[in-house]
């Protein structure tokens, strides 16, 4: 199944935290990421592009499953911000 999202939607998929030597992480059962791929966009989106790493609240937009993945979509005004690669 594929999916293309309306007006300022955006498709992510979740990346989980990269580890550093120096940082202990101890992860939760609960513990979802709040970073990831933008998959694809909508039409009216303006500042996010596919392929962009983003920052997200942990209440925001909607969990779908495609092709057994756990994907988000929410609003482009919901991404708090963009990583700059």
């Amino acid at each position: 199944m594929d999916i293309n999202p309306t007006d300022d939607h955006v498709l992510i998929e979740r990346k989980a935290e990269e580890q550093k030597a120096n940082e202990l992480i101890i992860p939760t059962r609960d513990l979802k990421p709040n970073r990831g791929v933008v998959l694809k966009v909508g039409e009216k989106c303006s500042v996010i592009k596919e392929g962009d790493i983003v920052v997200f609240g942990k209440f925001v937009g909607e969990e779908i499953v495609i092709d057994q993945k756990h994907l988000l979509i929410l609003r482009e005004f919901e991404i708090a911000g963009k990583e700059i690669q």
